[in-house]
């Protein structure tokens, strides 16, 4: 196994025996560390949602919100709920 990995081989192989492959990881890393730094300024939308308490809980309102309307419309209430399964039809 070690020796196939020396020589190249497999994933873990071409990743330790590969430039190339060494340089689009370590790149991909970078990015990595990048996009970290940058959600950690506050920068970006995740950044925003990291540091910004009150779009946390705006976001987090409206999923709540999202999600009691699908109750809603699943328990058959109000005009979605009530045309959703058939019992009314729209004229």
């Amino acid at each position: 196994m070690v020796g196939g990995i020396q020589q190249g081989r497999g994933t873990f192989g071409k990743l330790i025996a590969s430039d190339e492959m060494y340089g689009k990881a370590t790149a991909t890393l970078d990015n990595v560390n990048g996009v970290v730094t940058d959600a950690r300024a506050g920068k970006g939308t995740i950044g925003k949602l990291l540091n910004d308490p009150t779009l946390y809980d705006q976001a987090k309102k409206a999923v709540e919100n999202g999600n009691s309307i699908i109750a809603d419309v699943r328990n058959g209430k109000g005009f979605a709920g009530q045309t959703g399964d058939g019992r009314r039809t729209v004229q």
